[in-house]
């Protein structure tokens, strides 16, 4: 407990200036951070402050729950000082180089990797936050009529930038075939300690997929929603 708390104090320390966010930043030598701290420089002063009052636990939760039920619409949201923040929640789909399309022998069946299905959290144009799975799956060919025999795999990956909220890897949900589709995911708990006491929000990412289609929803067993699903 002493180890979380202290962690958490340096986290809010981390976000309770321009300058100690910035270092924050300038310590992560990865491409998304470096590309998230050019956005934040990008914004005016009186914006940079109000990104940092929206990276406060009980705002940042609050942004997280309302922004994962307006996939890709910006919305705005109030802040506990009143204030208001433009934040959106954002899906892409990246495609790398995987097992796509490779024949298993001798079973004349394919080993098919998707592309990632990404969402990713803006606050003021800011990235703070990206979630991504993909699924690996067989199937019986890669025509428009073959369908998945089994479920591999979820590969995931997240990236935060808010250091007040830990993310916490909670584990993998039932992977599944069913009417021809592989279907699987992966859950997250966003978690802190705020001025309102213990807070927290999950998210959940699944997929469905067959070789001629593929889709993907956000669900949030905690506050009992869930998004369509949304071909990727």
């Amino acid at each position: 407990m002493l180890i979380v708390d202290a962690a958490e104090n340096e986290g809010l320390k981390q976000i309770s200036s321009v300058e100690s966010y910035v270092e924050y930043l300038e310590n992560d030598d990865s491409e998304e951070a470096k590309e998230t701290l050019d956005e934040f420089l990008s914004l005016s002063e009186e914006e940079q402050k109000l990104y940092l009052e929206a990276l406060k636990p009980e705002n940042f939760l609050k942004i997280n729950s309302e922004a994962q039920k307006a996939i890709d619409e910006e919305i705005e949201v109030e802040l506990e000082s009143g204030q208001k923040v433009d934040v959106e929640f954002i899906s892409k789909q990246i495609n790398e180089v995987g097992f796509n399309n490779r024949l298993i022998t001798p079973m004349a069946t394919y080993k098919i990797t998707t592309p990632w299905a990404v969402c990713e959290m803006e606050i003021l144009g800011v990235t703070v936050s990206k979630y991504q799975i993909r699924m690996i799956y067989q199937s019986n060919g890669t025509s428009s009529s073959s369908v998945a025999l089994q479920v591999y795999d979820i590969e995931k990956s997240h990236k935060n930038y808010n250091p007040s909220i830990w993310t916490t890897n909670v584990g993998y949900t039932n992977k599944y075939v069913s009417g021809g589709y592989g279907y699987g995911g992966y859950q997250w708990t966003l978690s802190s300690t705020g001025s309102l006491g213990f807070l927290s929000a999950n998210l959940d990412l699944y997929i469905k997929a067959k070789p001629s289609v593929k889709y993907w929803k956000a669900v949030s067993s905690r506050d009992d929603w869930a998004s369509s699903w949304r071909k990727f």
